[in-house]
């Protein structure tokens, strides 16, 4: 499949169609959307992994809890791996 940036942040494939738009563009927070039909396409027809990192982070008064994972498609569905977590308390003086 080969995909056109015909737009800022948007990319077409070869029908005119859109399958992924970088929404940063437009003044959203960070985040790229993509197509799953094409996306799905890609990985199975190139030989290729599709990989996500996930970091999430949560505050709350005096306790900080932050996490990292991995989620990789294995062709039917994404398995995730944990591989940081942590938990930190804030000192009370």
């Amino acid at each position: 499949m080969k995909l056109e940036q015909l737009e800022d942040g948007k990319w077409f494939d070869s029908a005119g169609k859109l399958v992924a738009v970088n929404i940063t563009v437009d003044g959203y927070h960070a985040a790229l959307l993509i197509n799953q039909t094409a996306i799905l396409y890609i990985v199975k027809n190139s030989n290729l992994k599709l990989v996500w990192g996930i970091y999430t982070e949560k505050q709350e008064k005096d306790i900080h809890y932050e996490t990292r994972k991995a989620a990789q498609w294995n062709g039917e569905k994404f398995e995730i791996q944990q591989y940081q977590e942590e938990q930190l308390e804030s000192a009370k003086w």
